[in-house]
Parts: C-alpha cells; sequence; structure tokens
C-alpha cells in the first residue's frame, strides 16, 4: 500500500483464555492482519470483561480511536449497545476509518427494534456480515454499505484421499461449540442415548468438546452420568487442532436454537474435515449446509427428528461418505486467503483516500 499504516486498531473481545466463537474470530482477524502487516502495530480495545471494568475499557475504546490509522470492530449484541454510539460520537473528531465485522446473525432483528441503529452503522466504511440473506434483508431495511464476509479460518483441509469410507459399525458423533442448552447439547445426549437403548446395544457415540457454560454446568455433569460411557465430555480444543480432532468422526451434530447464532465456526470446522453436519434450520444454517448434499437440516420446533436424521445416515454409510467429500468442496467457499484479500482492500483504499 501507498500509506505508511502504523497502527491497526481492534474493537472486541480478545483472550487466549476464552474460547466462544466471538473470541476465536476477533483472534483470527487480529493473527491474520499481523500476518499481512507485519511492519504495523495492532492496538487493541478488549472487551471480554466490559462489565467489570467499563472505565477501563471505555479508556482503550478511546485510545485505539487516537492511536489507529483504521480501526475493526467486532462486537456481539450487547457490545454494540454500549460501544456504537459511543464511536458515533467519537468518530465526528478523530475522523478514522472504521470497519464493522458482525459478531451473529440477528443485526436485522436489532435493526427492526431499534431504527436508529441504522445511522450507527452507516458510520462505518463497511459492514461485514456472513451471509448473503443477511446483507440483503439489510439491504432492504436500508443499509448502503453492507457486504458478505463469510467466517473464516486458516485449518489444514483434509485431502480428499483420507476421507475413506465407513467401515466399522459404531457411529462416531461429535460436538464442536459451547456447551449450553440452547446449543442442543441435552437433544444430542437423549438422542444418542435413546438409538443405543432401542437397539439394545452401544452402536453411537458422542464426544462433546467446548467450554461448559453456567448455569448449563450445574445439570451436565448428571447426564453424562445417565447417559453412560457411549457419552463423553472431551474439554476444551484448541480450534487450530480442530481439523485433526474431527476428522476421526463420522458427523458432527449441531441442534441450536442459540439467539444470536450467526455463521457458526464450527461449521467450518467440520467441513474442513470432512465431516457432515446434522443441524437445525436455525438463522443462517440452511444458508451453509445444503440439505442431503454436506449434511441434513430439520426443523428447530421439531427436535426428535435429531434421532430421526441419525438413524437414516448410520443406514447409508455411502451416502455419509459422498456428503463427506462434498464437505471437503465446500470448504474452499472460507477459505482465509480469499477473504482476507477482500479486507486488505477495503482497508488500503480507505488509508489510501480512495472512498
Amino acid at each position: 500500500m501507498s500509506k505508511a499504516l502504523k497502527t491497526i486498531g481492534i474493537i472486541g473481545r480478545v483472550s487466549e483464555t476464552l474460547c466462544d466463537g466471538q473470541t476465536v474470530k476477533t483472534r483470527i482477524l487480529v493473527d491474520e492482519l499481523r500476518g499481512r502487516y507485519p511492519e504495523s502495530s495492532i492496538y487493541i480495545a478488549h472487551t471480554h470483561d466490559f462489565k467489570r471494568r467499563p472505565l477501563k475499557r471505555l479508556g482503550q475504546v478511546l485510545q485505539c480511536l487516537r492511536r489507529s490509522d483504521a480501526v475493526f470492530v467486532l462486537l456481539s449484541r450487547n457490545g454494540r449497545k454500549v460501544i456504537f454510539p459511543l464511536l458515533y460520537i467519537l468518530n465526528r473528531f478523530y475522523r478514522k476509518p472504521l470497519f464493522h465485522d458482525l459478531i451473529g446473525g440477528v443485526l436485522d432483528e436489532d435493526l427492526r427494534r431499534e431504527p436508529g441503529l441504522l445511522k450507527q452503522l452507516h458510520m462505518f466504511r463497511v459492514n461485514w456480515v456472513e451471509t448473503d440473506g443477511l446483507r440483503d434483508r439489510l439491504a432492504a431495511m436500508g443499509l448502503k454499505n453492507g457486504e458478505t464476509l463469510p467466517n473464516f479460518k486458516r485449518l489444514r483441509v483434509v485431502p480428499e484421499v483420507e476421507c475413506i469410507p465407513k467401515t466399522d459399525e459404531i457411529w462416531r458423533f461429535c460436538t464442536f461449540s459451547r456447551v449450553t442448552e440452547t446449543k442442543g447439547i441435552t437433544v444430542a445426549i437423549q438422542a444418542v442415548t435413546e438409538i443405543n437403548r432401542q437397539r439394545g446395544k452401544t452402536v453411537a457415540t458422542l464426544d462433546i468438546y467446548g467450554p461448559v457454560e453456567p448455569p448449563y454446568d450445574a445439570v451436565f455433569p448428571q447426564l453424562l452420568a445417565d447417559a453412560g460411557e457411549a457419552v463423553r465430555y472431551m474439554g476444551v480444543a484448541d480450534y487450530r487442532e480442530s481439523t485433526r480432532i474431527l476428522k476421526s468422526y463420522d458427523m458432527l451434530l449441531f441442534p441450536t436454537w442459540h439467539d444470536g447464532e450467526g455463521f457458526p465456526g464450527t461449521l467450518v470446522d467440520a467441513f474442513s474435515a470432512g465431516l457432515p453436519v446434522i443441524a437445525t434450520d436455525w438463522h443462517c444454517n440452511g444458508e451453509i449446509i445444503a440439505h442431503g448434499k454436506t449434511g441434513y437440516l430439520y426443523p428447530v420446533n421439531q427436535p426428535h427428528l435429531l434421532k430421526t436424521l441419525m438413524e437414516q445416515a448410520m443406514a447409508d454409510p455411502t451416502g455419509v461418505h459422498r456428503m463427506a467429500l462434498e464437505c471437503l468442496r465446500e470448504v474452499r467457499r472460507y477459505d482465509a486467503q480469499i477473504a482476507m484479500d477482500l479486507v486488505c482492500r477495503r482497508l488500503e483504499e480507505a488509508v489510501n483516500g480512495q472512498e
């Protein structure tokens, strides 16, 4: 780029001790920007403990605007409510290029409830959202600067030659998300337990990965104990190791009804590992998972269909292998190189005054 980019600002949830989707997405962007601009400094205004340290965090936001040549903003719904109005006022003075990389998939719902949010969204050079459907819904509501930037990760994609047809009779299912009620963990446990009960033996297992969050941590140990050896909690996995971990499974279960669900990073993890997904047709899932091609979808208000689709998959290992290969082809759409080319082009245009 022609103009030196001394400091890039990040306002978002960045923590080495957290592994939720919001934090992982923000850390990935930080790592990618460091790789693209090794001579530039990264200034991070942390937001992960905002309620405990509001004055300190607000001070970091102010410093981020003052010190940075351009600022990326990645906030959840609650963060947007507090920090967007502040940025709207402060950046009238600092006039820095701001870029909004959306967390979650419910911005259209927020805009419907709070029409005044539209003027705040227009303070950004671009609002990157994770699916074309959300981009189009926001455009219909008056947003003029929305673009699609799919969720992405720099992962090792399993080669197709390593994706071999299933030969053993035990089906290995897993979940790879936060461990909460709304992520459908109880539904997944019940489905596996019922399949084994009806067969009179263990034909399906479930391994659960992810941080166990309150208040679910109060009931989760008993659910595991009641389920027996077929269901195991495997702890928190490093997202950079997701492909290595997931490639040993047959399918990923994602029976979520989490309110803030956007483009779940777990789907990129699964596709990179050649792992078809059985998921609720909830929020953006239907734009990412092609039913019968890269997995199965079912209505969120019919949780019993998770078990039905698991049994359907178990009866058709050839079909599951075909879907696994399709996942490996589909994941090319979420290549980090392609996504960062778009991000950096927008950044450099703004810094060089080409917009």
